[in-house]
């Protein structure tokens, strides 16, 4: 199997939002303090009922992004096995109106990434985080930021391989998730 990997045009978005991305909530990261930084400082705690979160039924579903906000500043990079996506990366850059992005052009947001169940385990994840690296730092990004709960325990594990916890927010979401942490994972791309 060779994969590979390209910048593609957000033409892209509706394939590439067709990659399911669900998780199995069966624990979660118990945080009691929100200046201890680390998941060495976290409990790993059973949910009381274990559920499956399906991502792409939220109205967040890349492919919906552009009736929230203007997308020419982001960037798509797509993880392709033969001809069809099988993982990538949605990179945001300089737009009003997206939070996470803090009004700075010098800050890019990693808002959606996913990688096909079937290959997973294969630095795909990793491989894809070191290319949005690249493509923000051509863009005069100095710096990443990536959003996960702490439902998302595999999620979270995995961040915290390619980047460094950052800040951690209880009051996040109001919705059916509103009693999930979010936590912020950061890219200092000047290091």
């Amino acid at each position: 199997m060779k994969l590979e990997y390209k910048k593609v045009s957000l033409d892209y978005l509706m394939e590439y939002s067709l990659v399911p991305i669900h998780i199995a909530v069966t624990d979660y990261y118990h945080i009691e303090d929100t200046k201890k930084l680390s998941l060495d400082e976290m409990e790993l705690r059973p949910v009381e009922k274990p559920y499956l979160k399906y991502f792409d039924t939220r109205e967040d579903n890349p492919f919906a992004l552009s009736d929230k906000f203007d997308l020419a500043n982001w960037q798509l990079i797509a993880c392709f096995d033969g001809d069809r996506i099988i993982g990538g990366a949605l990179l945001a850059m300089d737009t009003q109106g997206v939070n996470m992005l803090k009004g700075r052009s010098d800050l890019a947001v990693i808002w959606d990434l996913r990688v096909d169940s079937n290959y997973r385990g294969m630095g795909i994840g990793k491989r894809l985080v070191d290319i949005c690296a690249a493509e923000a730092k051509m863009k005069k990004c100095t710096e990443i930021n990536i959003e996960c709960q702490n439902t998302n325990v595999r999620g979270c594990n995995f961040y915290n391989k390619v980047a460094k916890l950052y800040s951690i927010k209880f009051d996040a979401y109001d919705d059916e998730y509103a009693a999930e942490a979010q936590l912020i994972w950061h890219i200092d791309l000047n290091s």
